[in-house]
């Protein structure tokens, strides 16, 4: 009886930890951006966001947006306004991230990881290549500044920092093209195959598909952002 209950309350730790999570925004198969509040529903779909490949959240919100000419834009919130851009000396870059402080985290189209800090002119801006980074076309960063990087094979890897050197991140079970790390820590993965939302666990071993949340090819975890703000 004790190992019923016991596997059950396991089983609904999990759902909570999966379920609950921070707001998400993604770029749809159709380059358009799609939001969710949780792993429940479905995504909804936001008008006039179109074109971008990958999308990042600034610190004040703001998100910034990789276009398909891999300059980066901006746009005030997923409903309010229209993408700005392109921000100065900004190419080439396929993929951002923001860093804990504030800086700007690119993956260039040689699989280099580049850096910049955040400003909307060409003061004190222009990408810089960071040592010991080739490999990698997609990144995230945890809250603690250690760097998850999506080789081009959909297999993972870490570094501790901009200073440090890739190690690999042992996973099972799928090849991911993005990844999107929680506030909380919690890392989700963007199917290859699938283009659904996966989630790692403490194992190492990626899950099975979230229901409904197919036809995503690139996603940034948002920690105080309302994606339904109008």
């Amino acid at each position: 009886m004790w190992r019923v209950i016991l596997s059950t309350l396991m089983l609904q730790l999990a759902v909570y930890r999966v379920y609950s999570i921070s707001p998400m925004i993604g770029v749809d198969c159709k380059n358009k951006l799609v939001t969710r509040s949780s792993m429940l529903g479905s995504w909804a779909k936001v008008g006039g966001s179109c074109c971008i490949e990958s999308i990042g959240v600034l610190k004040d919100n703001t998100l910034i947006g990789v276009a398909e000419d891999n300059q980066l834009y901006t746009k005030a919130s997923p409903n309010v306004g229209d993408w700005e851009g392109p921000m100065p000396d900004s190419c080439c870059v396929q993929d951002i991230a923001v860093m804990p402080d504030g800086s700007l985290l690119g993956v260039t189209r040689d699989q280099l990881l580049v850096t910049r800090p955040w400003t909307r002119t060409t003061v004190e801006s222009g990408w810089e290549e960071v040592p010991h980074s080739k490999g990698v076309v997609a990144v995230d960063v945890y809250a603690t500044g250690e760097i998850v990087g999506v080789t081009k094979q959909g297999t993972l890897k870490i570094r501790d920092g901009l200073d440090s050197k890739w190690k690999t991140l042992k996973t099972e079970g799928l090849k991911v093209k993005d990844i999107a790390i929680q506030p909380n820590g919690i890392l989700f993965g963007v199917g290859k195959k699938s283009n659904s939302l996966h989630v790692l666990d403490s194992e190492g071993v990626w899950g099975q598909p979230i229901p409904d949340t197919d036809c995503v090819m690139s996603i940034v975890s948002v920690s105080n952002l309302d994606v339904y703000e109008n």
